[in-house]
């Protein structure tokens, strides 16, 4: 009797032994493209500076 691993990789196989063993595998699209890197990288950044260039109380009553 031997059952297949799951949908994430991940499984239990019974052999007709009755040894039991784990197996695990990485779905083929785990690591986010080279696109969604960048476009995380340039969000991070753009808060970063937003945050960075953000008056403080005293400024922001002189500029109201």
């Amino acid at each position: 009797m031997v059952r297949r691993p799951g949908p994430g990789g991940s499984g239990v196989f019974i052999c007709n032994s009755g040894v039991i063993t784990a197996s695990w595998r990485l779905p083929s699209s785990s690591f986010p493209s080279s696109s969604t890197l960048l476009g995380v990288l340039l969000t991070a950044g753009g808060v970063m500076g937003l945050a960075a260039t953000n008056p403080g109380p005293v400024e922001f009553r002189e500029f109201a």
